[in-house]
């Protein structure tokens, strides 16, 4: 679970986390906190594309990374690289992907039990041009983090609001990886709690179709960059007061509003817990390696009970027996 704010972790459910990754800040009291109930505590980083192909830069950024990790008695790293690399930048692929191979080797050296982590794009077919080298950054990790949101930052079709993380094609995402040929217990599936607030320069009341301001992003003329985010916790206070509907192919919720202010409609597309238990579902029955959300703050006092209890305890005994994917099924029904 990704972990935004420095006095929030507290209100963490940490019988089901198995790893916090700290974004943005870091405190020394989380690590005692996490690690006297058995949770790991990784920092999260980044690394500037303009020095991939440098491979002092390299070995000085991994040293670096490696000396915070043991003297702040962190247990990993998670890279969270997003920027686009051409099919045709071979150079830059290379680069990437000997950063990750010489941070898992130095680091293992260091302390085998180190935790090496990689956050990925919902399908590794070149989404927003993060043309990387998917299997064999695989092969020098511990697990891939599948981000299977922001599905809609390149539009293709009709440039119009729809969900963030639609099941469909989460689903076939997380296959795209399987099939080439990255193992699937390699595999936690990312999911938001949070969503998306779309301007309607169009809308049609009797579809509720609603369509969006044309905004590129990287090489494509629509994207979700026209709306804005919106976590959970204000999309859940903001519902209440209008009809939720839900689109049963991307077996996501959505409601419609008003802006009197503007004169416009606004359409809002989230996830619920109802459309993350399918996809949790999902993730057992096909036995990837874990769950996590971006990101853990993104919850109010009134979901946070809701939220966390919805996630199953991947490290518990009973998730780990054939008969417990049956039993959550039938649970949350």
């Amino acid at each position: 679970m990704f972990s935004l704010r420095k006095n929030n972790w507290r209100a963490y459910n940490f019988t089901t986390l198995t790893t916090v990754v700290e974004v943005g800040y870091h405190d020394p009291q989380l690590v005692c906190f996490a690690h006297e109930r058995r949770v790991r505590v990784v920092s999260i980083a980044n690394y500037p594309t303009n020095q991939l192909s440098n491979s002092s830069a390299r070995s000085q950024w991994v040293q670096d990374k490696l000396k915070f990790t043991l003297t702040q008695h962190l247990d990993g790293i998670n890279f969270d690289f997003e920027d686009a690399i051409s099919s045709t930048r071979i150079d830059l692929k290379d680069g990437l992907s000997k950063l990750v191979e010489e941070t898992y080797r130095v680091f293992k050296k260091a302390d085998p039990r180190l935790q090496i982590t990689f956050d990925v794009a919902w399908s590794p077919d070149c989404i927003d041009q993060r043309c990387y080298d998917y299997f064999r950054i695989a092969s020098s990790t511990d697990f891939l983090f599948v981000m299977s949101y922001d599905e809609r930052s390149q539009i293709y079709d009709e440039c119009i609001a729809w969900a963030n993380s639609a099941l469909n094609t989460t689903i076939h995402g997380v296959e795209r990886y399987s099939k080439i040929g990255i193992p699937i217990e390699k595999l936690v599936l990312g999911v938001p709690w949070y969503g998306y607030d779309y301007p309607c320069i169009k809308y049609e009341v009797e579809t509720r179709k609603c369509w969006i301001k044309k905004v590129p992003f990287r090489g494509v003329n629509c994207s979700d960059a026209s709306g804005s985010q919106r976590n959970i916790e204000d999309i859940a206070a903001f519902s209440k007061n209008y009809t939720v509907h839900w689109e049963k192919i991307a077996e996501s919720p959505y409601f419609t509003y008003f802006n009197n202010a503007k004169k416009i409609y606004h359409q809002i597309w989230f996830d619920n817990v109802d459309s993350l238990k399918i996809k949790y579902k999902y993730a057992i029955i096909r036995r990837l390696r874990g769950l996590g959300a971006w990101n853990a703050d993104a919850v109010g006092k009134d979901q946070t009970k809701k939220m966390w209890s919805a996630l199953p305890c991947y490290k518990c005994n009973e998730m780990r027996s054939d008969n417990s994917i049956v039993a959550y099924q039938l649970q949350n029904k």
